[in-house]
């Protein structure tokens, strides 16, 4: 009954998750608490910035942040739309977006890694608009740029321009000129970042010193609690019964599809890359390996035809998600 109603392309699903964000997010909005990470220490260029905008204004900075989300999880509706990703027409990867991102009450603050999350996806955009055949030379450009800015936000996501040239692969038929596109579009936001370094401040190797800093800020430690470790263990589960429904009817799936979920497959093998091996990253990354767990089990609880486990998987996600605002 419950995935019955919000896998409906309706106005009321749509403000039924709008309300449901907000009471998960309600006790940060209240307590207004403030659980310090690495990053507010060690800083990229444009979240540096961002906390001088907000200027210690946590309550406004939380709302911003908040905005962001929903921001995230209606763009995910929006590549649904617009690549078919997934058959069904519905807010259905919002609403699951929504509970991953949410769960854990300490993200629920200023953080790089949302606003890295947002760049990502308009460079995911850009890429599988790549398989329609339109200025694919500048598509290349505009996902490398995304990825750049992203990175200026967030150290960790410079990995993603790997996936940008995985993507020219499998996307579409490659030339060396697409690699180098895209790899300009990467170093552009770089170079007049530099360029800014040196003509305000005469000091170009300011931006290595800023990278060097944020690369040795170390990971934050904190006690996550047993209900966290349950519920990462429950959405482990969930995901991989997805992933390999996936694999399961990929073969049955249109030409085009099969190469989205490859390049998202990609994805999310590099986020589990990086969540292993780079030092500079915590459990903020969660904002990011959330979106494509989101389009994958928004796939399988939509095609699945057992209603038992679809209702109890929803069921269980939507209960654990609301224990863990209390415990």
């Amino acid at each position: 009954m419950l995935l019955n109603f919000f896998k409906r392309p309706l106005p009321v699903v749509f403000s039924s998750i709008i309300v449901l964000a907000i009471l998960l997010w309600l006790q940060s909005f209240i307590t207004n608490q403030l659980v310090q990470f690495s990053f507010d220490k060690s800083q990229m260029p444009l979240y540096a910035l961002l906390t001088q905008l907000f200027n210690g204004n946590n309550y406004i900075a939380r709302i911003v942040v908040f905005a962001i989300l929903l921001t995230i999880s209606f763009y995910l509706v929006h590549l649904n739309s617009k690549h078919i990703l997934i058959k069904q027409r519905s807010y259905f990867p919002s609403l699951m977006y929504i509970l991953l991102a949410s769960s854990f009450l300490p993200l629920q603050r200023l953080n790089p890694a949302i606003f890295a999350c947002l760049l990502i996806l308009i460079a995911i955009n850009y890429l599988f608009s790549l398989n329609e055949g339109n200025n694919p030379l500048d598509n290349l450009f505009k996902a490398g740029m995304f990825v750049s800015l992203a990175v200026m936000f967030y150290l960790p996501v410079f990995i993603y321009i790997f996936l940008v040239f995985i993507a020219v692969g499998v996307l579409k038929t490659s030339t060396f000129r697409d690699y180098v596109v895209a790899l300009l579009g990467f170093l552009t936001p770089w170079f007049f970042y530099f360029s800014y370094q040196y003509l305000v401040y005469d000091n170009p190797l300011a931006p290595f010193h800023i990278i060097d800093d944020v690369w040795h800020s170390g990971r934050t430690t904190m006690d996550l609690g047993p209900l966290f470790k349950i519920y990462c263990g429950f959405i482990g589960l969930l995901f991989t019964v997805a992933t390999l429904f996936l694999l399961k009817s990929l073969s049955n799936q249109k030409i085009h599809i099969r190469k989205y979920y490859t390049v998202l497959l990609w994805f999310v093998a590099i986020t589990i890359f990086t969540m292993l091996f780079l030092p500079s990253l915590s459990i903020e990354m969660a904002y990011i390996a959330a979106f494509p767990v989101a389009f994958f089990v928004s796939n399988y609880l939509l095609n699945t035809h057992n209603r038992f486990w679809r209702e109890l998987f929803l069921i269980t996600m939507f209960a654990m998600a609301i224990a863990m605002q209390f415990f």
